[in-house]
C-alpha cells in the first residue's frame, strides 16, 4: 500500500469468479455457488484529493473497528487512540511500514470477527504513534485515518513473520475456509463485498499464478505456502511493454509503474499522454484482463513513476478492482479475474505441524481443461481458462469459529522490517 491517493477509475470489461467452499454464515451471489466463510459489505469513502478507499466494519476485541481494506500490505493495524474493549497484550512492540509512514505501536492479541464469524487469538498491532520521518514520500496528517478509518486491515501475502511489523494477515492464522482466500466483488464505485472462503476460476476464468517465496520460512503458521503477493504482469502503455512483478492492490487509488521500464521523465508529473492504451496480461501476447486508454482528465488512471516503492513493483491500483469481481486463491497462490460463477470447491488440505501441501483438493467427479496462453521467460505466469468442478457439501452451520493454529517455534518474530 502507498498513500499517493489520487482518484482513478479503469473501465475494465471482467466477469466474476466463483466463491466455493461451504459455509456458515451469509449467502453468496448464486444458488449454485459455493458459500463462503463469512460475507461483509465494502463501503468506498471518496475524499477530495485522497481518492477512494474501501472500507470494512470489524470487530476487534468486542469493539467495531472501521478499516481500510488492503491486499497490498499484511496484518491487522490499528491506529493510535483507537479503543479495543478486550486484548492481551504480548508485552513486546513493533512497527508496520507503509512507505508513506511508518505506525508503531504494541503487539497484542484479540478475537476478530468479520461479518458473523470470529477468528480467535489473532495477533494485530495497535499503534500509538505515526512517524512520517523516513519515508521518502510526504506524509499526510491524517494518515492513517483517511475516511474515518480506525486502522488498516492488510490481506495480502507475506514473505516472512518477519515481514511487516511481525504480524500476518488475520486468515493466515486460521485454518480450513478462513484460510482459503477470499473474493471481492465491486461491482462500482459506490461498494461491494468482501468473501471470505475458496475461490476458482470458471470457464473463460484469467488466472494470474503468483510464485512460491520460499526461504527460511515458506510456509505460514498453518501450514500453508506462502507466495510472494505481486506476480509477474505484463503491461503495455502505448507501443512500450514491460513485465513486471505487480501488487493487485486495493489501498492505492491509481496504477503505477516505474522508470526502469517507461521513461518517465518524459511526462510531467508522471501523467501520461492521453490517448495511450493501456493493457494487463499475465503473459506477454497472452489475453490482457485490464485494459483502458490514458486521458488528461481526472482521475489520473496510471501514474509514471521516476522513484520506485521500496519493494520496486509495479501497482494495479485500486480502480483495478471496481467492475468485476477478483478472488486470491491462499491455498493454490492465485489471483483469479474474469470469471462465471462456478460450481467448483478447492478444499485447503493443512497440517497444523507444518507438513501441510500445498494444493487445493477437488471434487472426485469433477474435471478441469486447462490451456496455457502465452508465456514470460520466467514461466511464473500462466493463463487458465475452464474449470468444472462441483460443489462439496457445506459444513455444519452452528460451527461458528474457525480454529486456532499455535506457532511452532520457528516461527516466532524475527525483528522488524519488510514493505508494503
Amino acid at each position: 500500500m502507498q498513500l499517493r491517493r489520487i482518484a482513478a477509475a479503469i473501465t475494465i470489461g471482467i466477469g466474476a469468479v466463483a466463491i466455493v467452499a461451504g459455509g456458515t454464515s451469509a449467502p453468496s451471489a448464486s444458488a449454485d455457488d459455493g458459500q463462503g466463510w463469512a460475507t461483509m459489505p465494502i463501503a468506498i469513502h471518496k475524499e477530495p484529493g485522497v481518492g477512494p478507499t474501501p472500507m470494512v466494519t470489524i470487530i476487534v476485541g468486542g469493539s467495531p473497528v472501521q478499516v481500510n481494506l488492503d491486499t497490498g500490505s499484511n496484518g491487522l493495524v490499528l491506529a493510535p487512540g483507537v479503543v479495543v474493549d478486550e486484548w492481551t497484550p504480548r508485552g513486546e512492540r513493533a512497527s508496520q511500514d507503509y512507505v508513506s509512514a511508518v505506525i508503531e505501536g504494541e503487539l497484542g492479541v484479540a478475537d476478530v470477527t468479520f461479518g458473523t464469524n470470529t477468528l480467535s487469538g489473532v495477533t494485530f498491532l495497535k499503534g500509538d504513534t505515526i512517524d512520517c520521518t523516513s519515508p521518502s514520500t510526504p506524509c499526510p496528517s491524517h494518515w492513517p485515518l483517511h475516511g474515518a478509518a480506525g486502522g488498516v486491515l492488510g490481506i495480502g501475502q507475506a514473505p516472512g513473520p518477519e515481514w511487516h511489523g511481525k504480524i500476518e494477515s488475520p486468515f493466515m492464522y486460521a485454518t480450513g475456509e478462513a484460510a482459503a482466500g477470499f473474493l471481492l466483488d465491486i461491482p462500482t464505485d459506490a461498494g461491494g463485498t468482501l468473501t471470505i472462503g475458496g475461490v476458482v476460476p470458471a470457464p473463460g476464468g484469467i488466472v494470474v499464478n503468483q510464485v512460491p517465496t520460499g526461504g527460511q520460512h515458506p510456509l505460514y503458521p498453518n501450514g500453508q505456502t506462502r507466495y510472494d503477493k505481486a506476480p509477474p504482469v505484463c503491461w503495455t502503455v502505448g507501443t512500450v511493454s514491460a513485465c513486471h512483478d505487480t501488487t493487485f492492490d486495493t489501498d492505492e487509488p491509481q496504477g503505477t509503474v516505474y522508470d526502469d521500464a517507461f521513461d518517465c521523465a518524459q511526462y510531467p508529473q508522471g501523467r501520461f499522454t492521453a490517448g495511450l492504451a493501456v493493457t494487463m496480461a499475465a503473459a506477454m501476447g497472452a489475453t490482457p484482463f485490464a485494459s483502458f486508454i490514458t486521458t488528461d482528465d481526472p482521475p489520473d488512471t496510471l501514474h509514471c513513476s521516476a522513484v520506485p516503492d521500496n519493494n520496486g513493483h509495479f501497482n494495479t491500483g485500486f480502480a483495478f478492482f471496481i467492475g468485476k469481481t477478483v478472488g486470491f486463491d491462499s491455498v493454490g497462490g492465485r489471483i483469479i479475474m474474469q470469471a462465471a460463477l462456478a460450481p467448483a470447491v478447492p478444499t485447503p488440505s493443512v497440517d497444523p505441524s507444518g507438513a501441510a501441501a500445498a494444493s487445493p483438493k477437488l471434487a472426485e467427479s469433477g474435471s478441469s481443461e486447462v490451456l496455457l496462453v502465452g508465456g514470460v521467460s520466467t514461466a511464473l505466469a500462466v493463463v487458465v481458462l475452464g474449470a468444472a468442478l462441483m460443489v462439496l457439501p457445506r459444513r455444519d452451520p452452528s460451527v461458528r469459529r474457525a480454529s486456532q493454529v499455535e506457532r511452532p517455534a520457528e516461527w516466532q518474530p524475527m525483528g522488524d522490517g519488510g514493505a508494503s
